[in-house]
């Protein structure tokens, strides 16, 4: 347990369970007494223990810390993600908070419990795959559930560094053996300055990006001993060719094993069609070779949290059906 936590047990227990701690082995009365250090050390023990199990008791459950919730588990998981954000006001750094919404996303809860990828969850973990211990704690799907919460909450900045604002957030709620939703973990806080998350994007945003990744990409080859120039005449993405890399890839072993979902390819894969022409250095030892012009599809896929594009698998893949 951490100072925060005991500061909010204490804050939970009533002033007759300190004075009844303190009677109980008669070290608190009337008279004043000096009281030997050992002393001193079993009393301050008692306290505890009667101020923890008050806390226990408590219909507050202390829970969540490493992402600073206190939280009531409830049967309805909307109550139980609204009182986790309320609660904030119990933090000496929030000056006021107000939950604007909360609803519930299947679809990030799948992800969650599937492994993939591009859950939020797995984006503010850098990738990590939490799926099998989520699974081993609520044993179904049915017993999950991802809440998407929307709130106003501003903090004291003279006391937190913690972003605040008009935020978006998920919470990833297991239900306890007594029927009620807790909070198991959630995603980092999203600042609302942006259009709201899980709108489908028909197109990546930045297919510039990926023109511009394929072109250095291809020039670089330049260093190559036995090549001079090479001389980029057209590089475009190719919706036609991106449109059949989604029909082929999606659902396929190869999105499996790289968690990739459907969504995820939609929104973050490129094709770059490059046409380039290379000119080769004279070899003693060899004939002259004439320069070559070649047309080349590369399928990209964009990181979400960098926005950086890189060549990916999907181009030896769609080789192969091309």
């Amino acid at each position: 347990m951490n100072s925060e936590m005991l500061l909010y047990a204490l804050e939970a227990a009533a002033p007759e369970d300190v004075l009844h701690a303190g009677r109980a082995g008669g070290l608190l009365g009337e008279k004043k007494r000096r009281w030997k250090p050992m002393t001193r050390m079993l009393l301050v023990a008692a306290v505890v223990g009667v101020l923890l199990a008050g806390a226990v008791c408590a219909d507050m459950v202390l829970g969540i810390w490493n992402d600073r919730w206190v939280q009531a588990p409830a049967p309805d998981p909307a109550a139980a993600v609204r009182s986790a954000v309320e609660n904030q006001t119990m933090k000496e750094y929030t000056v006021s908070v107000e939950v604007e919404s909360v609803r519930e996303d299947a679809a990030e809860a799948q992800k969650v419990y599937t492994g993939a990828r591009d859950s939020m969850l797995a984006l503010r973990n850098g990738w990590a795959d939490h799926s099998a211990e989520l699974r081993e704690k609520c044993g179904s799907p049915e017993n999950f559930k991802a809440m998407y919460c929307v709130y106003d909450v501003e903090y004291d900045h003279t006391k937190t560094w913690y972003a605040d604002g008009r935020l978006g957030q998920w919470f990833y709620l297991i239900l306890d053996p007594k029927g009620r939703w807790e909070i198991w973990d959630s995603s980092d806080a999203v600042a609302l300055d942006v259009p709201p998350p899980q709108e489908e994007a028909p197109e990546p945003a930045d297919t510039d990006g990926a023109v511009q990744a394929v072109v250095a990409m291809v020039q670089k080859w330049e260093l190559f001993d036995d090549v001079d120039t090479i001389n980029v005449e057209k590089a475009e993405c190719s919706a036609e060719c991106r449109d059949r890399a989604l029909e082929l890839v999606s659902g396929s072993p190869l999105a499996e094993e790289n968690g990739w979902t459907e969504d995820y390819l939609r929104d973050n894969l490129a094709a770059v069609e490059i046409t380039y022409t290379t000119a080769y250095k004279p070899s003693a030892d060899l004939p002259d070779r004439p320069e070559e012009t070649e047309t080349a599809v590369y399928y990209l896929l964009r990181d979400p949290t960098t926005g950086d594009w890189k060549n990916s698998e999907i181009t030896g893949f769609m080789d192969g059906r091309e």
